[in-house]
């Protein structure tokens, strides 16, 4: 838009030099239908006629030739200015266009990174799901050890009253412990070892979560950058077509 606003101002320009130049051409005129009217003056007797004429046509020539002088220089003068601003003009818009790139470039990374965020962010919340749901099943098994150690206990003293008359039962029982501990055991290894690899996981997960979040903190500083050299510019932009419209 500010293109065009220029392109218009430098087409007024134009239209006033073009008038400029149609004036100087009637004054031209003017003075040629004057030197016109001299010659048939010149043509009879009366030179006190002529003479008045003269020097007429000398104030008008000179008047003629200052007026065209001044409308050279004013003409140079919008011609430079012109050149100027096209020149700062393009300058300016290569500088915006350079600007707009770079800020839909950044704009783009923050959201991929957002997106990871997101993706990572759901994926710590599943982590976090299976995480209370071993701890729930180590609860539940710790409840079941209790009730086994429980019932043991129980057996043990039965075993006691009639230790002689059970003597097999009660290795049995004591057999059973054993299976149930080292099964117990076994559980509770396998359930550290998950619980290890899933704190491990969510360490790291969270480590690369804090990189993109500072990462995606710098790029929204730069963007907000971009977009405070992006305004100066416009501002600058508007000036200039300020200026311009102040000269015509």
């Amino acid at each position: 838009t500010t293109l065009e606003g220029v392109q218009r101002e430098l087409s007024s320009l134009q239209e006033l030099s073009s008038h400029h130049k149609k004036r100087a051409a009637e004054i031209l005129s003017l003075l040629l239908r004057d030197l016109s009217d001299i010659g048939g003056i010149i043509g009879t007797s009366d030179l006190k006629a002529m003479m008045e004429v003269n020097e007429v046509i000398e104030e008008e020539f000179t008047m003629a030739r200052l007026y065209i002088s001044k409308m050279k220089s004013e003409v140079k003068s919008l011609v430079n200015r012109s050149k100027q601003l096209e020149s700062s003009l393009v300058d300016t818009s290569r500088k915006m266009q350079a600007n707009e790139k770079e800020l839909a470039s950044c704009q783009l990374l923050i959201s991929q990174h957002q997106a990871k965020i997101k993706s990572l962010t759901d994926y710590m919340q599943n982590i976090e799901q299976k995480k209370r749901q071993l701890e729930e099943s180590q609860d539940s098994l710790m409840e079941e050890l209790h009730s086994l150690h429980a019932q043991e206990k129980m057996k043990e003293v039965h075993v006691m009253d009639k230790q002689k008359e059970h003597l097999t039962k009660l290795q049995d029982a004591v057999e059973m412990k054993k299976t149930l501990e080292e099964q117990m055991e076994n559980h509770r290894e396998v359930h550290q070892k998950q619980l290890s690899r899933l704190r491990d996981e969510i360490d790291h997960k969270q480590r690369v979560l804090d990189e993109l979040k500072d990462l995606n903190q710098g790029l929204q500083l730069e963007q907000r950058k971009l977009q405070s050299d992006y305004d100066k510019l416009k501002a600058e932009e508007l000036e200039k077509d300020e200026k311009l419209q102040k000269l015509v």
